[in-house]
């Protein structure tokens, strides 16, 4: 290695946690000269070197500090180490897989990589071989499951084709890395960060515990912030901090007036909040998996002081440390010591350092610029086709982005060349032979298969259309999801075309359009939106539209608040992203969508967000799928079962439930809970077979699909309603309100009840159901909607007419059936 200068060390393009800072200046005592290059600096405060300022997600190419970065990177730098799995040139959206690699390489520059966590973590590994694991909690699962896990795939492989060092920081993510290697974190500067002096008695001292989350899902959050209530409910002397959106310049003296941490209770490891909270003399508890410990070394595995414990045991875990003072010091004390021994920079820079001077020393020696500048030449001109890979990616995107904008032009050119259809087949349909065409789309819900059968007992030709599909349900008639992913892999650009000319078939296909609220055939307007320029073709063409809520599409922050104490902002993990929430833009939709829709419509709850909608009960049962179970009327000893099925647990108020059994079950009453989440329909209805009864959710004010299926099998309900006028049939509709305050007060109750009076409920409940939601119930609502709006021809309104009369709602048959 030459001797005439220090090796240089770069790190980039992040800086997560304040890692690759800390690294960098324990690397500059080792005589390197170590430095750190981010794309943005994020709003936490660590300190970086430079700031590239590219921004998140930006296109680092219209940045002018990204090309001097590169520029020096290529003429100077020894090494560059990459951080949280990416490279300088790596995006999802663009398609770049660590294209700055084979550049990197051609110079001579060693790489290394570490990856953090959701960089390389699959979730369907993790979900299918971890019983406790983050993923499954994750809102951005169906993101993962669609195309981000195949990105992760992608970045690895490139990772351990090129570098020369490829290491992960949390054991679980080896599983996902074959080769990589464990390096601790090193995001703490342990002579910065000593524990301060604590003088203060334990005895009659509420024991403080701190809980700092950046991303509430994967941390656990929710479970932490439980078991602490329940256990301050308890009389238990505790109290939570909880520390959110609080740059890291600020936040110390916080944690050092902390007794204990509860870290992460999914992940499987301790972050790099862990070692801070260490390094300070504090103890700390986050879920440890047992077959990841075997990953990392024998001697900080023995060392290892972090207390392991999962959501289920979480809660008697803390009961145990808050009566346990002493043991909690001398905890905090082994804590400070492992931190010094395996998180400490400068122990961990002991590490890297030998492997830079290794790859350094492999390549030849540090590499001079003449030689730099001949291989450079040499790389463009062996690499060209990479180059022009590179080039045609950047121009399908800018093509896509021209298409999208060109979308008004391109809709009323395909729209004039398909006006003599489209005019044609509608004179055909409603003139000639009164049978209308409509179509159910595109927002993949579970009803729109029924609600197409619906309109086809009245006589029309109905499908069902979806761009894609959910783990819930697949059954459409027409599915482009394979299409579509197709075009994002080879031809993007050609979406917005592509969906175009699918509402042109539907203009020519189809009279009568349903869609929710959030998205037609056309890309929508915003998050949740159908195109204006869709309505505007519908109204052109005299089609028939008929828009519905289904709730997220509709429910705005402000006007929910307002709706009481329990409603389903209360617990929100992700304002602004779960739901549409911006009241203003709430307003313009509607106003938007009530100038073109032939009629709004609307039911429960959700009549509080779409003024001037037509109340009407839209959600049909299959009553021959979903067979009658009913309640057994003896129990036999067996525990009062309840079921939960959850998709969104800080909607339904899980939390409350869960609560209350323990509750319940701490005093000696025979009940159990049986939750299930994230699993598809047929396996939920499966499940719910075997309870006494169910419970929906307990914050919206307006029961779910999940309660009209389990009544439909014949169980009990309980869910909270806000306003009974809001149910059909109301007087005869047999669900058991109930929210968080009474939720404990209405289950002691039922568990007291006879089993037989629960069977004799879950009896009235089918019988709820036939009556009001069955396919042929919806059927009428829906053809009295048509009579009443549509203003079809006399023979077409003749025909539904006639239709709607035959049908007939029997509110016993199928119960009899079954008891017979």
């Amino acid at each position: 290695m030459a001797r005439d200068r220090k090796p240089r060390v770069y790190h980039a393009p992040f800086d997560v946690g304040g890692n690759a800072y800390y690294l960098s200046r324990a690397e500059r005592e080792r005589g390197f000269i170590s430095k750190t290059f981010v794309y943005f600096r994020q709003w936490f405060g660590y300190p970086i070197d430079r700031d590239l300022k590219v921004g998140a997600g930006g296109n680092p190419f219209w940045s002018i500090r990204w090309w001097f970065g590169l520029a020096e990177i290529l003429f100077r730098a020894d090494v560059v180490h990459f951080n949280f799995g990416t490279s300088l040139l790596s995006d999802l959206n663009r398609k770049w897989i660590m294209a700055d690699l084979p550049l990197l390489n051609a110079v001579g520059i060693s790489t290394f990589v570490t990856f953090q966590g959701c960089d390389s973590r699959i979730s369907d590994f993790a979900i299918e071989n971890f019983q406790v694991n983050a993923c499954a909690n994750c809102r951005s699962r169906l993101l993962c499951e669609s195309s981000y896990n195949d990105y992760k795939r992608e970045m690895i492989n490139a990772a351990l084709a090129w570098m020369d060092g490829v290491y992960a920081v949390n054991p679980d993510l080896l599983h996902n890395i074959p080769g990589a290697q464990f390096l601790p974190y090193s995001n703490c500067d342990t002579r910065a960060w000593v524990p301060p002096p604590d003088d203060r008695p334990d005895s009659g001292r509420r024991l403080r515990v701190l809980h700092a989350p950046t991303w509430r899902e994967i941390k656990g959050s929710d479970f932490v912030i439980a078991a602490v209530k329940e256990l301050e409910a308890e009389g238990e002397n505790v109290e939570l901090v909880l520390v959110e959106n609080v740059p890291h310049a600020e936040v110390r003296r916080v944690y050092e007036t902390a007794d204990l941490l509860v870290d992460q209770v999914l992940v499987g490891w301790y972050g790099g909040l862990a070692v801070e909270l260490m390094a300070l003399g504090k103890p700390v508890v986050a879920f440890l998996r047992e077959n990841d410990l075997e990953l990392i070394p024998v001697e900080m595995r023995e060392d290892l002081p972090v207390i392991s414990a999962t959501p289920e045991t979480l809660k008697e875990t803390l009961r145990g440390l808050i009566r346990d003072r002493a043991g909690l010091r001398l905890r905090g004390k082994r804590s400070r010591a492992f931190v010094e021994k395996w998180h400490a920079p400068e122990r961990v820079a002991e590490f890297t350092t030998a492997a830079y001077r290794k790859a350094i020393a492999v390549r030849g020696g540090p590499v001079k610029i003449g030689t730099r500048l001949r291989r450079l030449g040499r790389y463009f001109g062996f690499y060209a086709r990479f180059g022009l890979r590179t080039l045609a990616s950047i121009w399908r995107s800018r093509l896509y982005h021209l298409a999208w904008r060109s979308g008004p032009l391109i809709v009323a050119a395909l729209a004039v060349l398909a006006a003599p259809l489209i005019w044609a087949n509608t004179f055909w349909r409603l003139y000639i032979v009164a049978r209308p065409a409509s179509v159910w789309g595109t927002t993949p819900i579970l009803t729109l298969p029924l609600l197409a059968e619906a309109d086809r007992l009245l006589g029309c030709r109905s499908k069902t259309l979806a761009y894609t599909t959910y783990y819930i349900t697949s059954q459409f008639d027409y599915v482009l999801k394979a299409q579509i992913e197709w075009l994002v892999k080879r031809l993007p650009f050609l979406i917005p075309v592509f969906r175009r000319l699918v509402f042109a078939w539907a203009l020519i296909r189809f009279d009568v359009f349903h869609f929710f609220y959030d998205e037609g055939i056309i890309e929508r307007d915003g998050r949740f939106g159908v195109s204006e320029n869709e309505l505007k073709w519908l109204r052109r063409f005299g089609k028939r539209l008929y828009l519905y809520a289904y709730g997220a599409d509709v429910r705005t922050k402000k006007e929910t608040e307002a709706l009481g104490k329990f409603n389903c902002c209360t617990h929100c993990d992700r304002p602004g992203i779960n739901c549409l929430c911006d009241s203003e833009a709430g307003a313009r939709n509607m106003e938007k969508f009530s100038k073109y829709a032939t009629q709004l419509v609307s039911m429960g709850d959700m009549m509080a967000y779409t003024p001037g909608a037509r109340r009407l009960w839209y959600w049909p049962i299959d009553l021959s799928k979903l067979s009658y179970v009913g309640v057994a009327a003896e129990h036999g000893g067996r525990p009062l079962r309840i079921f939960h099925a959850p998709n969104h647990s800080w909607a339904k108020g899980s939390q409350y439930l869960k609560a209350a059994v323990d509750k319940l079950r701490s005093e000696g009453i025979a009940i159990e809970l049986d939750t299930v989440s994230g699993v598809p329909n047929d396996v939920v209805v499966s499940r719910m077979a075997d309870c006494d009864m169910v419970v929906d959710q307990l914050l919206i004010g307006w029961h779910g699909y999940t309660a009209l299926e389990s009544m439909a099998r014949g169980k009990p309900v309980v869910c909270y309603i806000r306003d009974r006028a809001e149910l059909v049939d109301a007087d005869f509709c047999p669900i058991i309100s109930a929210n968080p305050d009474t939720i404990e007060q209405v289950l002691r109750e039922l568990a007291e009840r006879p089993r037989a009076e629960l069977a004799d409920l879950g009896r009235r409940s089918r019988e709820y159901v036939e009556r009001n939601y069955s396919v042929s119930a919806v059927a009428v609502r829906l053809g009295e909607l048509y009579v009443e709006t549509a203003k079809f021809p006399r023979r077409v309104e003749s025909a539904i007419g006639g239709r709607k009369s035959g049908l007939r709602v029997d509110r016993h048959t199928s119960v009899t059936e079954q008891l017979a």
